[in-house]
């Protein structure tokens, strides 16, 4: 188990199929919960399609929990509001293989709204 002090933001991920309109469904339930903190701050980008300009925010995550089931294209409840999951990555940094106590991985996700 990793030590939450250094992980601050609680997250809940859910699949696709539970939101509806950036809103979760009545019956939607958490495939899972992971600990994070901020690797990359709030970034913004304004997008120019013809005549419609979009306001588009990206942020990225860092993770030492185990996020298996979770996939490009799900949601993530981070501070209260849904984001889209735009990417994962993921690092081993024990290429040795060798035993230890600290987290051998971490994980990247970037997150659009």
């Amino acid at each position: 188990m990793q030590p939450r002090s250094k992980n601050f933001n609680r997250n809940k991920y859910y699949s696709r199929e539970y939101v509806d309109n950036m809103k979760l469904l009545p019956n939607a339930t958490a495939l899972g919960v992971f600990y994070s903190t901020d690797k990359v701050s709030l970034q913004q980008q304004t997008l120019s399609v013809g005549n419609i300009k979009k306001t588009q925010y990206t942020i990225t995550l860092e993770t030492t929990d185990s996020i298996e089931s979770l996939k490009v294209d799900d949601y993530v409840l981070y501070s209260g509001e849904l984001w889209l999951v735009e990417s994962i990555i993921a690092h081993d940094y024990n290429d040795a293989k060798e035993f230890s106590a600290r987290p051998s991985f971490t994980t990247e996700i970037r997150l659009r709204k």
